[in-house]
Parts: C-alpha cells; sequence; structure tokens
C-alpha cells in the first residue's frame, strides 16, 4: 500500500509539470491569428438553410438555359435524360419535340428521375418564333441556339422540380431567352457565344408553404471555350458539343427566400459561376459503371447574398475562398458574419 501511494504522489507531480508546460506554450501561442471558424451544418440552422434554398433556385433557374441549349442543338443525351433502368409503362419517361414549322422545343417529364439526380415532372417549353417586341434581333430563320437570332419564350406546365412547383409569375410576361450575338458575320475564335435569361419564377414547395420562394433577375451563360474546334467548329454549322462545354454564369436575381424573407443573390463580375462538363459527379439514383451522371455542379465563383431581417451578408464561394479550383466536387463555403459553413451543392 505504501508503494501505492509514493507512486501516486509521484504521478501527481509529473501531471502538475504537463500542466505548466502546457499554459506556457499556450501563452506564446496567445498572438498566433486564429483561423476562421468552420461550423458544420444543421438542419435548424436557418442562417445556413436559406443560403441554400436560394442557390438551388438559382441552379433551377440556370437549367433553363441549359434545357434551351441541349434542345436548340439536338443534342444527344441531355443532361435532363431519364435515369436508365427506371422507366416503367406509366412513369419515368422523358419525351421531347423539335418543331421547325410552329417554331417550338419542348420536354415533358413523368415523374422521371432525371440523369442530373434530380426528380421532375410536368412540362417546360420553349417557343422561338421571332418577336421583335421581346428582343429587338431575334431572326425567323434562326433555328438554333448557336445562331444569330435566337430568342425564345419560355412556358411551363406542372412543372415540378423536387419538392417544388415552379411557374412563370405573369403568363403575360413569360421569361425571354436569347442569343447576345448581334451579328451573324462573327469568328468563333475571337468572339465567345453567350445566351441572356430575364423572367421571374414561383417556386410553390408541394406540403409547407412557409418555404415558398421566388426567382426574379437576369443571368447570362458564356460558352467559355467557344474557340475549341472540338466544342464548336468555325464554320458555325455544326451543332455545339455539350460534354466538351465549359461554361460561365454571371447576373444577378431577387424574390423570397421563404414565405416571410426577402432576398438579393449576385453572382461577383469577377469571379463568374463556371461550370465544366467534363467534371461529372454520382447522383443518388444507382448508375451503371459504363454510364456517365450528368450532374456538372458549379465549380467555381463567389455569390453575394443578402436576406431581409438580418445584416449578415452571405459569401457564398463555390470552390476554396483563395478561389484555387478544387477537384471535381460539388462542395463550397458559406461565410456568414465572420463564419465559414461547409455546403454541399448536391
Amino acid at each position: 500500500m505504501m508503494i501505492v501511494k509514493k507512486w501516486g504522489l509521484g504521478l501527481l507531480l509529473l501531471l502538475s509539470l504537463i500542466l505548466i508546460n502546457c499554459k506556457k506554450k499556450t501563452s506564446k501561442a496567445v498572438d498566433e491569428p486564429t483561423p476562421p471558424a468552420v461550423k458544420t451544418y444543421l438542419p435548424a440552422d436557418t442562417e445556413n438553410r436559406t443560403t441554400i434554398n436560394v442557390t438551388f433556385v438559382n441552379r433551377v433557374v440556370a437549367d433553363f438555359l441549359l434545357m434551351a441549349g441541349q434542345l436548340g442543338e439536338d443534342s444527344p443525351n441531355p443532361f435532363f435524360s431519364e435515369v436508365p433502368g427506371t422507366t416503367t409503362s406509366s412513369s419515368g419517361t422523358v419525351t421531347t419535340i423539335r418543331d421547325n414549322i410552329s417554331k417550338l422545343l419542348s420536354v415533358s417529364f413523368n415523374q422521371t428521375k432525371c440523369m442530373d439526380g434530380l426528380y421532375r415532372n410536368g412540362t417546360v417549353a420553349f417557343n422561338y418564333s421571332a418577336d421583335p417586341s421581346a428582343y429587338p434581333n431575334a431572326a425567323q430563320g434562326a433555328n438554333f441556339f448557336r445562331e444569330f437570332g435566337f430568342a425564345c419564350k419560355i412556358t411551363l406546365a406542372e412543372y415540378r422540380v423536387g419538392d417544388y412547383l415552379v411557374t412563370i409569375a405573369d403568363a403575360s410576361k413569360p421569361p425571354i431567352l436569347y442569343n447576345t450575338l448581334q451579328t451573324s458575320q462573327y469568328n468563333p475564335e475571337t468572339t465567345k457565344l453567350s445566351w441572356i435569361l430575364k423572367g421571374k419564377f414561383i417556386f410553390t414547395h408541394l406540403t409547407d408553404p412557409s418555404k415558398n420562394m421566388t426567382w426574379d433577375g437576369e443571368l447570362t451563360n458564356t460558352l467559355d471555350n467557344t474557340n475549341d474546334p472540338g466544342v464548336f467548329i468555325t464554320d458555325k454549322n455544326n451543332t455545339i458539343n455539350w460534354p466538351k462545354t465549359k461554361l460561365s454564369y454571371k447576373g444577378s436575381a431577387s424574390g423570397k427566400a421563404s414565405a416571410s424573407d426577402s432576398y438579393t443573390f449576385t453572382i461577383d463580375a469577377t469571379h463568374p459561376l463556371k461550370r465544366d462538363f467534363v467534371c461529372s459527379l454520382p447522383i443518388i439514383y444507382p448508375l451503371a459503371q459504363t454510364v456517365k451522371s450528368e450532374f456538372h455542379p458549379m465549380l467555381d465563383g463567389l455569390v453575394f447574398i443578402n436576406v431581409s431581417g438580418s445584416t449578415k451578408l452571405r459569401n457564398v464561394f463555390y470552390s476554396n475562398v483563395d478561389f484555387s479550383l478544387a477537384a471535381c466536387n460539388s462542395s463550397g463555403l458559406i461565410s456568414i458574419d465572420g463564419l465559414i459553413f461547409p455546403i454541399d451543392f448536391r
């Protein structure tokens, strides 16, 4: 027993020395810079959830540009294709129409699990009949997304994405989408193709009215590698090779982030959102090893989000805070009031 007591006293002395040394090390580190706090996302974190909701509606709107592009170029295997093996005799299908006489492009979903990982239902249509009142450069002879004068109006019929029904705010003022070329005489080696979408959409949650949102704004989508012969042939007569495209997005929007909060969404002009179609990530639906998913996340860019009732500016980084391009992934960071939150844009 005496040995045990002596050994216990020795341990106490040793622990005291360790604690003293630890305090000394801590005092020396006081002047070192403190890294930003990183907070893990929690479902109850409303500051973070609002930001995620706003980035989601922007993704849905950006998809209209991509739908029009792939439909308007007769692209095979578009991103909204159905997942192989998920169709039945009554659901899971995707039906596309290209009518050069009526000047109509459309895609209809029937409770469809799509190759980008989203669930869709209903119809999206693009009417590209020339309408100078909507866009002065609209040309009746423009049949393809890549052509000077291509312009269209967007209509939706019972269109659902995930838990939201998406509708046009004012049927008499449908959103418009158009090619920005000012002339058909241009050089693809020096002029990048780009398109603009303007409009207002309403996102109605199917089960919870407090989650209803709106998007009212303008997005510019640019084909950054227009000059790549593997993407767009310089004679301008071949379709855009979408699987090799690199896109960027600029613009801003405002609307309702929930039933009670309004927001503004602005893409930093010097750090636009970027998407590389070579980057393809797994989706929630199982795919055969030989099948490539069509989920192509934003890989870079900075967005500023303001929400009413809050003085906290949200900076959303689609890569790293130093804008170094990360590997192909869907992760990013949200900076809110000095705190850094990890986010997955999937």
